[in-house]
């Protein structure tokens, strides 16, 4: 298995041999400044945190498609089927070391397509990754769908049409782009990347198409779906602590607490920091780290979101960090009582 970083797919353009697309090296920069000291050696450099931050990177790299994997017929389209993928933005997707990742990026340069090889379309091509890191795919949530590149534009709408005939037929309405609709039916508990880590991941005729589903990941794994799940170990325990461990790499925020019992005035603490529910509740409460809060009585109901004054905190949000990271949710009832911790794990 190799470990450097390689990339996978950018929205339905799916990279499926190593071959496809041949990058250039992806750098890091960081945010950090620093001031010349006049009379000394080196300079003074000011750390507001234990992490530095990453500024926004660029990957360049050239898409080389072979013509002769296509049917004639389609032929023509391909250029069109490129086209369309790069100027959404959208999700780049990367394998590094076994594991998928994926980055939100957007295309900034792009070349005329010109031909490197015999019957090989290339593009050269710079993605923008805005965000700066890369996201850790979550398992129950990302699938990897089995992929074929000579059916890649089944789900596209690409249609001879001549200017010269019926108009009815020219002008016949035409349905949403209905390529999410192609993949549906295949999300299943088989095709989440729970089950479906296949070694051999860029080999042609092997190869797979991955799709970010929350929703499809909810109704398959359920609860299993919502995070690290922490309980009380006493139903009389006023309160909910363990840990849960985190692969982050760098320090995120992106956390969302989901509680599940009978609470009265639910205090949540993640490491240093603590937010409070005001009220009495019975049910789900769902808690976002921008201080967003919903309560359901169940799974069955829908989600009814509180008003912002029911918060009580000091600051907004929770940060996790690389390892185990403790939680104490005081408040809860004599009853049993979880907690569940989602978090968006990033890296660089």
């Amino acid at each position: 298995m190799s470990h450097s970083r390689q990339y996978l797919q950018f929205n339905d353009l799916v990279f499926d041999s190593t071959e496809m697309f041949s990058q250039e090296a992806e750098k890091t920069t960081t945010k950090g400044e620093t001031q010349k000291f006049s009379y000394g050696n080196g300079s003074y450099a000011f750390f507001r945190n234990p992490q530095l931050f990453v500024e926004e990177k660029s990957l360049s790299g050239t898409i080389n498609i072979s013509f002769s994997r296509f049917e004639k017929g389609d032929r023509h389209h391909v250029k069109d089927f490129i086209r369309l993928n790069l100027i959404q933005p959208g999700k780049l997707w990367a394998m590094e070391d076994g594991r998928i990742l994926w980055a939100n990026a957007y295309l900034t340069d792009y070349s005329e397509p010109y031909e490197k090889y015999r019957d090989t379309l290339s593009v050269d091509v710079d993605f923008k990754l805005y965000e700066g890191v890369w996201h850790i795919a979550d398992k129950t949530k990302t699938f990897a769908l089995p992929y074929n590149i000579c059916t890649a534009l089944d789900c596209y709408d690409f249609t001879d049409i001549d200017d010269c005939t019926d108009c009815c037929v020219a002008c016949a309405t035409q349905t949403a782009n209905p390529c999410c609709v192609c993949d549906c039916d295949e999300l299943s508990e088989e095709t989440s990347l729970c089950n479906a880590m296949p070694d051999g991941w860029q080999e042609c005729g092997s190869s797979y198409k991955l799709v970010y589903d929350c929703l499809a990941g909810e109704r398959i794994y359920g609860r299993k779906s919502w995070g690290r799940k922490v309980c009380k170990q006493e139903p009389c325990y006023s309160t909910i602590a363990g840990r849960f461990y985190s692969r982050t790499v760098l320090d995120t925020e992106h956390v969302e607490v989901i509680l599940e019992g009978k609470f009265h005035d639910p205090a949540i603490r993640i490491n240093d920091t603590e937010m409070t529910v005001l009220g009495d509740y019975e049910g789900l409460l769902r808690v976002t780290e921008s201080g967003e809060m919903f309560f359901a009585e169940s799974e069955c109901c829908e989600w009814e979101q509180l008003d912002f004054s029911n918060l009580e905190t000091e600051d907004l949000g929770w940060s996790v960090h690389n390892g185990f990271n403790k939680l104490l949710v005081s408040g809860a009832c004599c009853e049993e009582a979880c907690a569940w911790v989602n978090i968006d794990e990033i890296t660089f």
